[in-house]
């Protein structure tokens, strides 16, 4: 009779945490390496604020992203990326050097090896909003974000489709299930 009371409250507190604390997510791609491998396990959480460099999965769709030739975006999916630029800021990123606001920031997680040739930024975003392409602006909107993966000659980030808007960033990826254990992600 024990398992019969344990056993459904068990079951409320597992979907109360996933529903609107935390969730795992299965990576697929290699977008984000070397700081998280293709086919790793993140934990996602949802109750921190998005802060500059944090990893997020942020889901992106037609509707709210841009359709390129680059991007190939023709359904919804989720996406992990690092938050580079927060409303207000404007980005550059050519030759490996990312500016924010001008200022060259060192970017700590990057290997510079596997920088390669990935597209340059000029800093000109675009975005969409309610579905309408918006006009392009070198300042990034309120409730926008500009994201890329760390892997930037093998991602498809926000130079390829537009700012992401906080409505669809689900959480922030705060650890790295492996094969080798559990890692932290920076």
């Amino acid at each position: 009779i024990d398992w019969v009371v344990i056993l459904p409250i068990c079951a409320t507190v597992a979907s109360f945490c996933f529903a609107f604390l935390f969730t795992f997510a299965q990576v697929d791609g290699t977008s984000m390496y070397p700081t998280i491998n293709d086919e790793s396990t993140v934990f996602v959480t949802y109750m921190e604020k998005v802060e500059r460099f944090d990893v997020v999965v942020a889901y992106v769709s037609a509707e709210d992203n841009i359709i390129n030739k680059t991007s190939s975006l023709d359904y919804s999916e989720y996406y992990i990326k690092r938050v580079i630029g927060l409303p207000g800021d404007t980005i550059t990123w050519k030759n490996g050097i990312l500016k924010i606001n001008g200022e060259e920031i060192e970017e700590e997680y990057i290997k510079l090896s596997i920088v390669g040739s990935g597209t340059s930024f000029d800093g000109i975003f675009s975005y969409k909003k309610d579905g309408v392409l918006q006009p392009t602006t070198t300042v990034i909107p309120e409730g926008y974000y500009f994201v890329m993966g760390d892997n930037r000659g093998n991602s498809i980030d926000s130079r390829d489709i537009g700012l992401i808007p906080f409505k669809n960033i689900e959480g922030i990826a705060k650890y790295e299930f492996t094969g080798s254990g559990i890692e932290r992600i920076d």
